[in-house]
């Protein structure tokens, strides 16, 4: 009698432990696929952002053309983090020069205006025309 005890009392410890098993690799494997799904967002956020940025790029020519600051040099940086993301856009042309404050910032104004991140606070914008010569 006293072996059947044992072997009931080793059966139900197997038991016990194979359901622990089955608890962690479940534990895991749906840590695994939490993880997969995020880094496809990821991936999908970043590629709606290059297209955009693309585009706003595209929109700045324009912008610009219609400034009369043909063949302007254009670097857009982006910083992203945890809570939004920030571009810093820098514009380079020798035009800069001769336009008055208030055409500098008409241009910043309809630059800005543009910028798909505008309705977003998420997402900030510094601009920084640069060829403005104090001599």
């Amino acid at each position: 009698m006293r072996h059947t005890k044992e072997s009931k009392m080793k059966n139900g410890i197997e038991t016990m432990m194979i359901a622990v098993l089955f608890v962690v690799v479940l534990s895991l494997l749906f840590s695994i696929h939490v993880q997969s799904r995020e880094a496809d967002t990821a991936l999908t956020n970043t590629a709606y952002y290059q297209e955009q940025e693309k585009q706003y790029r595209k929109d700045c020519r324009k912008i610009l053309d219609a400034y009369g600051c043909y063949d302007s040099g254009i670097t857009m940086t982006r910083v992203v983090e945890a809570d939004g993301r920030t571009y810093q856009l820098m514009i380079h042309n020798a035009h800069f020069a001769v336009m008055t404050e208030k055409e500098r910032n008409d241009l910043k104004e309809a630059l800005t205006a543009e910028f798909f991140g505008a309705q977003i606070p998420q997402i900030g914008l510094q601009i920084e025309l640069t060829g403005i010569t104090t001599e």
